[in-house]
């Protein structure tokens, strides 16, 4: 659809332009509008750059020496291990703490239609 709009906007004599979705439409935006705007950074270990790598099946351009996540699951897995950290149950609760199981209900029979 991109290459479509591209084309057409070249067969009517546009230079100087890109395509872009804005707001559900397809619109021509000028290139020096797109070029001069503030970079952004991108994580490179984040989960959106990642599952952008993995998508696009791109080779591994990492330098040596430095250590790219492989998987979502790692990426999920490192937030976790520096969110968290290990804690046995005795030590979380304390004497006189109540344990008690939360039941689950389905609304539907709950309430009439």
């Amino acid at each position: 659809v991109l290459a479509q709009n591209a084309v057409h906007g070249a067969m009517a004599g546009f230079s100087g332009i890109t395509i872009g979705k804005l707001c559900s439409r397809y619109v021509y935006l000028p290139i020096h509008a797109i070029t001069n705007q503030k970079g952004k950074n991108v994580d490179i270990k984040g989960k959106s750059f990642l599952n952008l790598i993995n998508s696009t099946t791109q080779p591994d351009f990492t330098p040596e020496g430095m250590s790219r996540m492989t998987s979502v699951r790692e990426v999920r897995a490192d937030v976790l291990d520096f969110l968290s950290e290990p804690a046995s149950v005795n030590s979380l609760l304390h004497v006189g703490d109540e344990v008690r199981r939360l039941d689950v209900a389905s609304l539907s029979s709950m309430l009439t239609s």
